[in-house]
């Protein structure tokens, strides 16, 4: 399901659409607390900012706030209002076809958008933010889950947990859901044992091979849209892949099994580290 808004007609028609103002109501700075417990300084990014109201409390916690909205009128008012924001005019979903792509930010606000996605669209965001993340970054993703049109709660967080991994998770009696999430990590060690939470895989002369099975082998994410349709079925969920990917290989590490790993995406640790990892 998906909710449809034409954000540049809402903009033309009203100074504030909803009614955010400052953004400085309690679930507002709930949200703030949540993010800078776990990140300060460097560079904030804010997909769908609107005029920049929450976006320009970090003023002081963040060397430089970058906003983007997909209204063109938001934007205009807001570089007027709010001269210390960087604005975009960009849809959330596009954001690869313009500069932030070439960009990284120690933190990222992605707040009551993924609902006015595509949803083909939505795993796709989640994965832009992780990617974009810096080493040690966080997100805040939050969303209103109150089922019907917009998410079911479980459905919210199965879909951050595609591309990312919480670290904090609220629910407010308004229905709102509120997670700090950090990428996931994708790490692969040569050790005989796989510590618990981990993929086992037996090193052979074929190293893609070994990758292809390390891969196939960890546990899936389901869509949220089959989620909801096995909730209304009444279904058993599958198990799904909330926390980082792990691998371990029972062989020896050579240049050609580092080079297949790091290709998809694996970084090459030690046994220690990966069992650390595993915690």
């Amino acid at each position: 399901m998906r909710v449809k808004r034409d954000f540049d007609r809402v903009y033309d028609e009203q100074s504030d659409p909803w009614a955010i103002g400052a953004a400085d109501d309690p679930r507002y700075d709930l949200y703030r607390e949540r993010l800078l417990a776990r990140v300060r300084g460097g560079r904030l990014l804010d997909i769908g900012c609107g005029l920049g109201a929450f976006l320009a409390r970090f003023a002081e916690e963040f060397d430089e706030l970058v906003g983007v909205e997909t209204a063109a009128e938001a934007v205009r008012r807001g570089r007027e209002i709010r001269p210390e924001i960087r604005f975009h005019e960009a849809a959330a979903e596009g954001l690869e076809a313009t500069e932030l792509d070439d960009e990284t930010f120690d933190a990222i606000i992605l707040s009551d958008v993924l609902y006015y996605l595509r949803p083909r669209d939505r795993a796709t965001m989640l994965a832009w933010t992780a990617s974009h993340l810096r080493a040690g970054g966080h997100a805040l993703v939050a969303a209103w889950c109150p089922g019907g049109r917009y998410f079911e709660p479980d459905e919210f967080r199965e879909l951050v947990g595609s591309a990312l991994r919480s670290v904090d998770d609220v629910e407010l009696p308004s229905q709102h859901v509120a997670i700090v999430a950090r990428p996931k990590l994708r790490l692969v060690a040569f050790a005989r044992r796989a510590p618990a939470g981990a993929v086992a895989v037996t090193a052979s002369d074929d190293p893609e091979h070994v990758v292809k099975r390390a891969v196939a082998a960890l546990p899936r994410h389901p869509s949220p849209e089959l989620l909801r349709w096995r909730r209304r079925l009444g279904l058993r969920r599958h198990p799904t892949q909330a926390g980082d990917e792990l691998v371990a290989v029972d062989g020896e590490e050579t240049p050609a099994f580092r080079e297949a790993f790091e290709r998809r995406g694996f970084q090459v640790v030690s046994p220690e580290e990966l069992a650390q990892a595993a915690g």
